[in-house]
């Protein structure tokens, strides 16, 4: 048991060095898809904020609120079956405004535009550590304002918190967001250019991405379950 735990820590090495180059190479244009139209490689969509209305907004919240109560379940994505916490924010922004969004809460926060804690509006993700280790991301929860977000506990299912928790409070990561209700502020930011270093990083679909990260982060999970002192 020992040899395999040692044989998969050093096959997961290679593969998150190889997603690391990756999602470096990708940072500076991120790509989700609408429900309703694909794109295909030659024609990608790059997404970085997402104009929006108060209305939608209020819609967002609304359906997350009609999530609480929903079992946990690892890998889930529906409110009948039970979903995990990134399931329900991918469902809940398919929904509301026909987005989807990376599977992970960690390719979610990467996809995420950082914005401070103090200055996080409704609608916006807040992220959180709850690992030994405090630099991966594997929580996520909707930010629903006063302070509060709808999120899915592994223990109780989907649920509303107050961020001011002391559990929370030493978790918390980070915060981003992907809608933007000011369209104005949003025609005038300056478009991101990219850097001549990446012009020659070869391009990946997202899709192949997630998988790349999906089966590194089922291996590390494997790992940390049956033997945490590994990651010491």
């Amino acid at each position: 048991m020992v040899s395999m735990k040692v044989t998969l820590r050093r096959l997961s090495l290679p593969l998150l060095i190889a997603a690391a180059l990756i999602a470096g190479g990708c940072s500076s244009s991120r790509r989700a898809t609408t429900g309703r139209s694909k794109p295909t490689q030659s024609q990608p969509t790059t997404v970085k904020i997402v104009p929006s209305t108060e209305r939608q907004v209020s819609e967002l919240v609304k359906e997350a609120r009609k999530w609480i109560g929903t079992p946990y379940a690892y890998g889930g994505h529906t409110r009948g079956k039970g979903t995990d916490c990134s399931g329900m924010i991918m469902e809940l922004f398919l929904k509301v405004y026909d987005l989807k969004l990376p599977r992970s809460s960690a390719m979610q926060r990467e996809f995420a535009r950082k914005v401070d804690y103090d200055r996080m509006m409704p609608g916006d993700l807040v992220f959180f550590s709850t690992s030994k280790n405090s630099s991966r991301v594997n929580h996520v929860g909707l930010y629903i304002g006063d302070n509060r977000m709808i999120h899915a506990s592994s223990s109780r299912g989907v649920m509303e918190s107050n961020l001011a928790e002391n559990y929370w409070k030493r978790t918390y990561h980070s915060s981003g967001h992907i809608i933007e209700t000011n369209p104005k502020k949003q025609a005038e930011a300056s478009p991101a250019i990219p850097s001549k270093s990446a012009t020659n990083v070869p391009s990946i679909s997202l899709k192949r991405l997630q998988e790349l990260y999906d089966a590194l982060d089922e291996q590390i999970d494997s790992i940390y379950v049956s033997d945490p002192a590994i990651f010491d």
